[in-house]
């Protein structure tokens, strides 16, 4: 019994000072690749897309289970992370990344295109985010997450107020928040 309640007490000193993560010699776990292809951001939203990045590098780093290897925005520095290479998205298919399939449904990702170019990149994932601010509380946010591997498509959205009515303002707190809470959605289901 003593022993035993000596090594959970040791268990509970290493967690404590590894924080949870603590990595046996030899063993080397390799986190799934992931990119971050462009967003659909019309309008007000167009200003967004380094926010947005900016938003899921900080969500990364509390999960550690993706490595950022590209991204269609530079980020602020903690991943290094290249560009997407010139040509991956020739002039003719951006228009094709993003697709509206009627007049009443929004624009979304095209599937079979994001897995034909996160394989050419050799990527295990790809994430995109819609963002659509009309105001009147019908803001819309979406995340997609792509398993290439699997050809699998996890997606969540929200709608809100992210745009005040009054001031008009967008309030980057609320916008975080809510981008949270997609983007936790998604890649806890990868």
């Amino acid at each position: 019994m003593k022993r035993l309640l000596g090594i959970t007490a040791l268990c509970f000193l290493c967690l404590c000072l590894f924080g949870g993560s603590v990595s046996l010699a030899g063993s080397q776990e390799t986190l799934p690749t992931l990119a971050v292809f462009p967003s659909w951001l019309p309008g007000e939203a167009g200003a967004f897309g380094h926010f947005l990045t900016n938003s899921l590098y900080d969500i990364l780093d509390g999960y550690e289970r993706f490595q950022p290897v590209y991204s269609a925005y530079p980020g602020d520095g903690r991943y290094d992370t290249a560009p997407l290479p010139k040509g991956l998205i020739p002039p003719d298919l951006r228009d094709k990344l993003w697709e509206k399939k009627s007049f009443l449904t929004p624009y979304r990702p095209n599937a079979n295109l994001v897995y034909q170019l996160g394989e050419k990149l050799g990527v295990d994932a790809v994430i995109m985010y819609s963002l659509v601010i009309t105001g009147g509380g019908r803001d819309q946010l979406t995340a997609y997450l792509f398993d290439i591997q699997k050809r699998r498509e996890i997606s969540r959205y929200v709608t809100d107020e992210l745009k005040h009515n009054y001031t008009g303002e967008i309030a980057p707190v609320a916008l975080t928040n809510k981008l949270r809470g997609v983007t936790d959605y998604v890649l806890l289901r990868y």
